[in-house]
């Protein structure tokens, strides 16, 4: 093997990390202000909400807002490798609409 492939090997893994990186930081930003799914490292769907889900969370009907919006918005989106991809979302709001982890 000579140095020139193991460098264009090397900087091809560095540029395809920093991409997904890049595309990580996206979706964690997308994920604050609504609900995001879809497929990891291709493509992903947001379904934007009146306010931050934090917000949302600390109104006293906010978790019953987020399980009706997911099970009858996002649940039927779900398919075709399409994944649920809000990790600040509490367990029992996504046990609530039908999702599991």
């Amino acid at each position: 093997m000579n140095l020139e492939l193991l460098i264009d090997g090397l900087m091809d893994q560095y540029m395809t990390q920093r991409e997904f990186l890049r595309f990580m930081k996206k979706i964690k930003r997308a994920a604050e202000k609504g609900i995001v799914f879809g497929i990891p490292d291709q493509s992903v769907s947001v379904l934007s909400l009146g306010m931050p889900i934090n917000t949302l969370l600390l109104h006293p009907k906010g978790k019953n807002i987020l399980i009706a919006d997911i099970a009858r918005q996002i649940m039927p989106k779900l398919t075709d490798g399409k994944m649920f991809l809000n990790t600040n979302i509490p367990e029992d709001v996504l046990k609530g609409a039908g999702l599991k982890r």
